[in-house]
């Protein structure tokens, strides 16, 4: 696997998927870290991301607002890394 889905989803403000964690603004959450996911909201955009373990009483999850045209690409990524 390359980096070439960097270049797909390039156009998400401050959202990168990369090869070994997902870049959210100042946020680094790798792949190994994410215990599920699932996409909620009307139009199934929005990204909720559940971590396998809390920090210091942070809450154990990630919400991200996904554009609907990027949605497939990042479902493809996610389900290739996760399960």
């Amino acid at each position: 696997m390359g980096f070439s889905y960097l270049f797909i989803v390039s156009g998400l403000s401050k959202f990168e998927l990369r090869e070994k964690a997902i870049c959210v603004m100042t946020a680094v959450i790798n792949w190994d870290k994410i215990k599920s996911y699932k996409w909620e909201g009307k139009q199934g955009s929005i990204l909720t991301i559940w971590l396998k373990k809390r920090f210091l009483g942070f809450p154990n999850r990630k919400i991200l607002l996904i554009p609907a045209s990027k949605k497939a690409v990042v479902e493809g990524i996610l389900s290739e890394h996760l399960f």
